[in-house]
């Protein structure tokens, strides 16, 4: 499963980035430690890194948002403090206000709720079992659903 991600993230510029690869690189470490509830979190959070920047660099307002709604949604991307909970929000949204094309994963926000709760279990230490099968579903559900994370309108896919 290394080989297979790993292979897939150089298929895709912005994985590259140093603090993206940075992250990814030592979820592939702790993965091959065995060391789970590490490996999920990094991905996780590298996996958001990248879908923020996909949404800052989208010029355009949201055809579902008006503009100075949108521009407090950018405001609070653009904060270090602030992003991942507006980002969850964006994510997390349902069909009809979700700023992604889906295409025919209509679901894609429920699914991604479930990792968003699989990452607090990691960071809080819940008592679910997190193992290294969960980081290979994970890194599945991103190999197998980041072409839907594109903002509407855009060309990508």
């Amino acid at each position: 499963m290394i080989e297979k991600f790993k292979s897939w993230l150089l298929s895709y510029p912005e994985f590259q980035y140093s603090s993206v690869k940075e992250m990814l690189d030592d979820a592939i470490k702790c993965y091959q430690n065995g060391i789970a509830r590490a490996s999920l979190l990094l991905s996780y959070n590298a996996f958001l890194l990248v879908i923020r920047g996909k949404i800052l660099a989208y010029k355009n307002t949201p055809q579902k948002y008006k503009q100075s709604e949108w521009e407090n949604k950018v405001k609070k991307l653009r904060d270090d403090e602030k992003f991942e909970e507006e980002l969850i929000n964006l994510l997390c949204a349902g069909v009809d206000k979700s700023i992604f094309d889906y295409g025919t994963k209509k679901n894609l926000h429920s699914d991604f709720d479930y990792w968003r709760r699989r990452r607090n279990d990691c960071a809080h230490g819940k008592n679910n079992t997190i193992t290294l099968s969960n980081v290979c579903a994970f890194w599945t559900f991103i190999m197998d659903n980041y072409i839907y994370y594109n903002m509407e309108g855009s060309l990508q896919r």
